[in-house]
């Protein structure tokens, strides 16, 4: 609409809010003849930024989100890494696999892997370490045992000690590294601390891949046995051993 006031020739033009990024302006009257006007600007309001922790999960990233409270603008920082699954012990499925469910709270994940078969000639059986079902039809169970890295590469997953008796009658210990179901790989020296109640009465005998064996020697500090093993000198990717009872 024009208007004529005092010799301007007036045009009205309606306010516009100012938005996070973008400049508003007062109602105001321009002249349409000369640079006359009552334009008033509003300057830009800029985001205003509410914060959220959104905390990592086994799968996904944890991160903190910034979402604006005038335009759903949102952008995200601090960006921490998914701590992937941590799963409890695992067990024989009797074909051949392997299931474990995740430890953490909220998780209800659950893999399923193949074995890993070891084979041992001199005992005329096979088993998996990780598992602990052997073909004979036993199952060395879990050990509170410490095992410390002396030197070497840490290797993948968490050390896992189990130890049983054989349905032959021959006691076995078994050391291994496990990261979701299998055994790493590992190179490193490890400091072997367990009750020594489990190998009182025996000499310890290192099984090798071509069916020799290497005595390993222990010493008993309190009621712990202490005793070091080499995974570099190993062909398998678990640590085997006999415990031999003493004539």
């Amino acid at each position: 609409m024009e208007l004529t006031n005092g010799g301007h020739s007036l045009t009205h033009h309606a306010a516009q809010a100012a938005t996070c990024t973008e400049v508003g302006w007062e109602a105001y009257d321009a002249c349409s003849r000369c640079d006359y006007t009552t334009y008033v600007e509003l300057p830009a309001l800029g985001h205003d930024y509410q914060t959220e922790i959104i905390p990592r999960t086994c799968e996904d990233d944890g991160y903190t989100l910034h979402t604006c409270t005038r335009c759903a603008d949102r952008y995200a920082d601090t960006i921490i890494p998914h701590c992937g699954h941590w799963y409890g012990e695992w067990s024989a499925n009797g074909d051949g696999t392997q299931r474990a469910e995740c430890l953490r709270g909220g998780c209800h994940h659950e893999k399923t892997v193949d074995c890993e078969i070891v084979e041992l000639p001199a005992l005329n059986i096979s088993l998996c370490p990780v598992c602990g079902t052997a073909s004979d039809g036993s199952k060395p169970a879990l050990a509170n045992a410490s095992v410390k890295i002396v030197s070497g590469r840490i290797p993948h997953g968490e050390a896992l000690l189990r130890v049983g008796t054989l349905a032959n009658g021959e006691k076995l210990l078994t050391v291994g590294y496990v990261y979701g179901g299998q055994l790493s790989k590992a190179s490193c020296q490890v400091k072997i601390t367990l009750p020594a109640e489990l190998v009182n009465g025996c000499t310890l005998s290192l099984l090798n891949a071509d069916g020799t064996e290497t005595a390993v020697a222990y010493t008993v500090e309190g009621d712990s046995a202490v005793f070091t093993l080499d995974f570099a000198q190993s062909q398998h990717d678990a640590l085997l051993l006999r415990l031999i009872p003493v004539a």
